[in-house]
């Protein structure tokens, strides 16, 4: 960490008092006054997930009614929100979600002349216990599915977003508040081959090339499946993205979407 980016941080040492002169012990005490509102309000947003979380004061030198009021206000008005902060969803779909491309042989459907089936998904799957938050971020985007799933006994739910046209509007929430980890890699190949599929060329077999190449560079790549089908196929170039270290946080809800898991 940079000097400039610690704030005001100090250390104190003590002296042990009860032994004597060439036995004293010195033990090091680190003090952390950060007293901006940008930090605190970071803080008191990552309070907001944890229902007893029990209020510190983190320095004598804080005003500590006013603290706790600040503190109690950021709080309530998180609690309040019928709707998640956007970027909130953001810093948690950089933890947790998904954007995938799934390629699959129709020989069956008419409508599929090239004899295989293109979807493009934006998902998130969290345990049971977690469907309020899920419910929240498709209150956000108003678009979307949820679903159950059972899997040896233990329940899942899952955010499923599919079809095109509600596809845009997500498209929409991410290039307004854009992914900053190695995910923002996946979602600029998945936004191309959504506008494949807007313009209808994945039911042509030029425009069903272009997704497979796509879908090459994207998460675990081509399945063998695939590959056999398509060994001419050369993947899309894989957009560049800045090392975390480098990518500037955008926004403390960011952050707290981030971290909710973690």
């Amino acid at each position: 960490m940079e000097e400039t980016e610690m704030g005001n941080r100090g250390s104190k040492s003590i002296t042990d008092l009860h032994k004597p002169a060439s036995h004293k012990s010195v033990i090091v005490k680190e003090q952390r006054v950060d007293g901006s509102w940008h930090n605190m309000c970071l803080r008191c947003i990552l309070m907001g997930f944890e229902r007893n979380y029990q209020v510190k004061i983190p320095s004598k030198q804080i005003n500590k009614s006013r603290l706790y009021t600040s503190i109690a206000t950021c709080h309530q008005s998180f609690i309040d929100q019928s709707e998640i902060n956007p970027w909130f969803l953001t810093g948690f779909t950089d933890a947790e979600g998904c954007f995938t491309l799934s390629v699959g042989l129709c020989p069956r459907n008419k409508k599929m002349k090239v004899g295989w089936a293109v979807q493009a998904i934006f998902q998130i799957e969290l345990s049971q216990i977690d469907l309020d938050l899920l419910k929240r971020i498709k209150s956000l985007l108003g678009v979307g599915n949820l679903l159950e799933r059972n899997i040896n006994g233990q329940q899942s739910i899952k955010y499923r977003i599919q079809s095109v046209k509600d596809l845009k509007v997500t498209l929409d929430h991410f290039d307004k508040y854009r992914l900053i980890s190695q995910k923002r890699a996946d979602y600029e190949l998945f936004k191309q081959a959504v506008e494949l599929m807007e313009q209808k060329e994945h039911l042509t077999e030029e425009g069903l090339a272009k997704i497979v190449a796509l879908k090459a560079s994207m998460n675990m790549g081509l399945s063998e499946e695939l590959k056999a089908a398509f060994p001419k196929i050369i993947p899309i170039a894989r957009p560049l993205v800045p090392n975390r270290g480098r990518s500037p946080v955008p926004d403390p809800q960011w952050v707290a979407g981030f971290l909710r898991f973690l």
